[in-house]
């Protein structure tokens, strides 16, 4: 019998494919899994993973894990959770904005979006502080129900990735469509990169509306439910959640360049993306103001500042690295940075439709730093609001931990994308600059 021969490069894409379907069916059964053992070890086992390591070794892994998920079809909690996102896509419709455009896609899609993210969080923060006022909302059910709470979103955004991945390939809303080889990977990386449903820009309101909305009044609700425990909010709370306000605000802010960045343009809407935000997100994210809820810590106040401001600092240095990349995109390279002319590199590249295009790849500022700089202020910031939490558990550096491998990961998915994208322009590039994200070591 003659065995086909098979070309190499061939070989070599078969086996990267089936590795990463392995890895991404691996990713869709463990993640729920992880962000329901996050909240056990938290609310449970006092935010101890050695301890649920300890439970089961004792009780047995299945047992344990099977204990660890909540009630996904709690009454209580459906009702908050569908509230919830109500008035959030009431808002995202109904508040005014300017509309502006995105970059454009490889097919020649331009998104456009209504500028009012900011105004949407502040009315949101204004009027469940009124619901709490007028005592129609109680901020301590959150954290008592966050369980149930975690369990009906992962259920929904599980149901989401179903239909969006069968909406990519049976109805897109743009060009920008595809299947990624298999059904596994359809549902993890999503079939459309710019779904709507509505007239609603599905991304849009996972990402900002859903998960940042969340992350910000999730984290709010646990300092209230630690007074409503203790007395008194700790300064570690107060550090804690205040470093992440100053964080959701400047997001906020800078919406509009968020919506043209490398999550938006180049991330399907499928389980990494949009169960990421409606799940992951808030669980993984909040983890370690739920663990200071109850672990109340009092800094001394000259460390609670010095926490603080390096933290301000951090998310200025992020918000200051995008904002040196979007303002040079809007003038063309036209502008001066830190005292200079900016420098760049001229890129050529084609798109689908066969139409050629010119990019302009920044060299100056923190982005003739590394290629990745923004991400060193995002995880200096992270290890600022998670260090009040001390160092007695791991619990409250969960969040950055994984913040450094999805950051990571992402450089290197950004590199390929752009090594395929600008060819010999993006390898001119890295040779300008050499290092993904910090100078000297990665």
């Amino acid at each position: 019998m003659i065995l086909p021969s098979f070309d190499s490069h061939v070989h070599l894409c078969l086996v990267k494919t089936l590795f990463s379907t392995l890895f991404a069916l691996f990713l869709l059964t463990a993640s729920p899994i992880f962000i329901f053992v996050v909240w056990h070890t938290n609310h449970h086992l006092d935010g101890s993973y050695t301890e649920f390591v300890s439970v089961a070794a004792r009780d047995g892994i299945s047992s344990t894990l099977a204990a660890s998920i909540p009630n996904m079809f709690d009454k209580e909690a459906w009702e908050y959770l569908v509230s919830f996102i109500a008035i959030q896509l009431a808002m995202m419709v109904l508040i005014p904005g300017k509309t502006y455009q995105a970059s454009m896609t490889e097919t020649g899609h331009v998104p456009t979006y209504t500028d009012n993210g900011l105004t949407q969080y502040l009315a949101s923060v204004v009027f469940y502080s009124w619901l709490v006022y007028e005592g129609v909302f109680d901020p301590c059910v959150v954290y008592d129900k966050m369980g149930e709470l975690l369990g009906a979103s992962s259920f929904l955004a599980l149901s989401l990735c179903v239909i969006l991945s069968i909406k990519g390939l049976k109805a897109p809303s743009t060009k920008d469509n595809g299947t990624n080889g298999n059904l596994i990977m359809d549902i993890f990386w999503g079939t459309e990169l710019y779904p709507r449903i509505f007239g609603v820009d599905v991304k849009m309101f996972t990402n900002c509306r859903f998960g940042m909305m969340f992350w910000q009044l999730g984290i709010l609700c646990f300092a209230y439910k630690q007074h409503a425990i203790l007395g008194y909010v700790s300064t570690s709370m107060l550090v804690n959640v205040g470093l992440q306000t100053v964080y959701i605000i400047k997001f906020f802010w800078w919406e509009r360049g968020y919506m043209s960045s490398m999550d938006i343009q180049h991330d399907r809407a499928g389980f990494y993306l949009c169960w990421g935000c409606m799940a992951f997100l808030p669980m993984v994210y909040t983890s370690h103001s739920h663990y200071l809820t109850t672990h109340p810590v009092m800094l001394p106040p000259y460390l609670a500042l010095t926490i603080f401001f390096v933290g301000c600092f951090a998310i200025w240095m992020n918000y200051d690295a995008d904002f040196q990349r979007q303002a040079f995109r809007a003038k063309n390279g036209n502008i001066t940075i830190w005292g200079k002319p900016a420098t760049f590199i001229t890129a050529k590249y084609v798109t689908t439709d066969g139409t050629p295009h010119t990019s302009l790849l920044l060299t100056s500022g923190w982005w003739g730093v590394s290629r990745h700089f923004h991400y060193v202020g995002e995880l200096l910031a992270a290890f600022c609001w998670c260090c009040p939490g001390l160092f007695y558990h791991i619990m409250p550096f969960t969040y950055f931990f994984i913040l450094f491998c999805i950051l990571l990961h992402r450089s290197f998915r950004d590199d390929e994308r752009c090594g395929r994208k600008y060819g010999i322009f993006w390898g001119e590039y890295c040779a300008s600059v050499k290092y993904k994200i910090i100078p000297g070591i990665i």
